[in-house]
């Protein structure tokens, strides 16, 4: 599959250069599509400590939000966890507006309607021609396996179906 393919090319990689920032985000993220969030949360902390000023830092954040938003959920804690490092990885980078639809699903998930629906509105200034329909056509499917509410999540924060 893809996965093993990618997981393959991050052991290179690793077994090359265990240092490298970047592979251990990857590994985060490869982690993150499996449940296993952990060790994913694991990844994305060894990559920011081998890199904190990494132009890319963001990514490791919504590394480690995603594992929490998707997988961890144990308790309200855990979504606040997702939220802060969202708002974080977006503070770092503004220019990354699409990272407003994970905290559109997060605010979603947890409970606060208008977060998810002012989320919704950055979105769609952004990327016009957003919709649910578009969503599943360009999203990996991890995107929807790891929540079957996903799209539901969008719908709600105000993505329009087409």
């Amino acid at each position: 599959t893809d996965l093993e393919q990618a997981n393959s090319y991050i052991d290179r990689a690793l077994a090359l250069d265990p240092n490298n920032a970047w592979a251990w985000m990857r590994r985060g993220w490869a982690r993150a599509y499996v449940g296993a969030a952990d060790d994913g949360i694991a990844c994305m902390e060894r990559a920011e400590s081998l890199s904190p000023l990494d132009p890319f830092r963001f990514n490791f954040l919504l590394g480690k939000a995603s594992n929490y938003l998707h997988w961890k959920r144990s308790d309200a804690n855990d979504t606040s966890k997702a939220v802060s490092l969202i708002k974080e990885a977006i503070r770092i980078n503004p220019k990354a507006k699409w990272a407003f639809r994970m905290l559109a699903q997060a605010h979603a998930y947890g409970g606060n309607p208008a977060g998810a629906q002012g989320c919704a509105q950055e979105l769609l200034r952004a990327y016009p021609h957003l919709t649910i329909s578009y969503l599943k056509k360009v999203l990996p499917p991890a995107t929807s396996f790891t929540d079957t509410l996903y799209y539901d999540y969008m719908r709600a924060a105000g993505i329009p179906e087409e």
